[in-house]
């Protein structure tokens, strides 16, 4: 007995011996051999190991060679273990570990990069990374920690930094506050026209009582309106000045003095202990240091009192008493009728005055 099966061009024609078929119709466990092509209309199902020696045709798809072992692949989750496909196209794995794997192109390989990361790990240039970063600013190479060559960066504010080996720093841009005496600078950071600043203990300072008027060229101390080349001015209180020329390190030595009770005395010296002029609100006047004579009129004495004028002038009469009066040798006086003169102490000799 057969049942009609459409194996067309199998063993035994178009039907199929009973005997090959078990209590459900289907094929028994043995091992039939097609030499032909076999169509299964519906489902063809074999419980032991087929062999196939030309090719299988699933769904349109023929299958005509094989390579490793293990389970055909369906492309609907499949696993797959040591099968090595050649140009396969992937699609999306659901997972998978490329730890092995090898030439993947950056550029069309991998997806979600950002814009330019794939350029730059395909070529990691400076220019590329540049590209890379979004937030970046400036242009030129990647600057690492050590020795870095920086071209006309702008360093906004750093935290800190040591300037010791810096060159070309602009004093009126590149530095702020004031730059203290101990650095050089002054300490101060503004001048009123005319001050004259002068050096304190830290700093400098500046105020009207040393002044120079560039318009006239006159230089004032003690005022800031100053009326002749050189005009100081003091207060009440604290009347005194000096214009002093230190000779030879001897203190007090050539020099104009002003005391507070407004006595002066100018002092000329050419040694340590050689005054050679003396003029002061004492009374005294020039004095040769050399040969002691004075002189009125004069810088060249030749006689103890040397008077370059015509005339002599004593203010005020005198009379003595007697002959006999206190007198010094060679002291002169008068009166309306005579002039009298001390030839030695306390000895008197008079002239009378005659009209003419």
């Amino acid at each position: 007995m057969s049942v009609p099966y459409t194996f067309a061009n199998a063993l035994g024609g178009s039907n199929v011996p009973l005997q090959w078929l078990d209590d459900d119709f289907a094929y028994l466990s043995g091992s039939p051999t097609f030499t032909g092509n076999v169509t299964v209309t519906g489902t063809f199902s074999v419980s032991g190991a087929a062999t196939f020696s030309n090719s299988i045709t699933f769904d349109s798809k023929t299958i005509t060679a094989t390579t490793g072992t293990g389970k055909f692949v369906l492309d609907t989750s499949p696993t797959i273990t040591s099968v090595t496909l050649v140009t396969p196209i992937l699609g999306t794995p659901q997972s998978g570990a490329l730890t092995n794997c090898t030439g993947l192109p950056v550029s069309t390989g991998i997806s979600g990069f950002g814009s330019g990361i794939a350029a730059f790990l395909a070529t990691p240039s400076s220019s590329n990374f540049r590209s890379a970063l979004t937030d970046e600013t400036g242009t030129g190479s990647v600057v690492f920690a050590n020795t870095p060559t920086l071209v006309t960066p702008i360093l906004g504010t750093p935290t800190s930094g040591t300037l010791t080996n810096c060159t070309g720093l602009p004093l009126s841009t590149g530095v702020s506050g004031t730059l203290p005496v101990s650095n050089g600078g002054t300490g101060i950071t503004s001048l009123t026209a005319g001050y004259i600043p002068f050096g304190g203990a830290t700093t400098f300072s500046s105020d009207g009582g040393l002044f120079w008027d560039n318009t006239n060229k006159r230089l004032g101390v003690g005022t800031s309106t100053p009326t002749e080349r050189l005009t100081v001015v003091t207060t009440a209180a604290t009347a005194q000045w000096a214009v002093v020329c230190a000779s030879n390190g001897v203190a007090n030595s050539t020099g104009f003095y002003v005391d507070v009770s407004n006595n002066f005395q100018m002092v000329v010296r050419n040694s340590a202990s050689g005054l050679t002029g003396l003029i002061n609100s004492a009374g005294d006047s020039w004095v040769n240091s050399v040969t002691g004579n004075f002189g009125i009129g004069t810088n060249a004495p030749s006689q103890k009192l040397d008077v370059n004028s015509d005339s002599i002038r004593v203010r005020s009469a005198k009379t003595p008493a007697s002959a006999t009066d206190t007198g010094t040798q060679g002291q002169l006086c008068w009166d309306s009728n005579y002039v009298y003169v001390c030839i030695a102490t306390n000895t008197w000799k008079r002239a009378a005055i005659a009209t003419w």
